[in-house]
């Protein structure tokens, strides 16, 4: 499964190009493995375990 939702951010990511991306999961042990997030960086996605980490973020883009 998550395989399949993996292999779905990619894909919307190849759609999106111009678009800034960015995938918040808690499920760390399946999307936190290094090479999951090797293949998101590589992607242009940006990985985020944890929501407080992902408002840093955020709040730094805005400014």
């Amino acid at each position: 499964m998550d395989k399949l939702i993996l292999e779905c951010i990619i894909h919307h990511t190849r759609l999106h190009t111009s678009e800034t991306k960015v995938f918040l999961s808690s499920n760390s042990k399946e999307f936190g493995k290094r090479e999951v997030v090797e293949i998101l960086q590589n992607s242009g996605i940006e990985y985020f375990s944890k929501t407080q980490n992902f408002l840093g973020w955020l709040q730094s883009q805005l400014l």
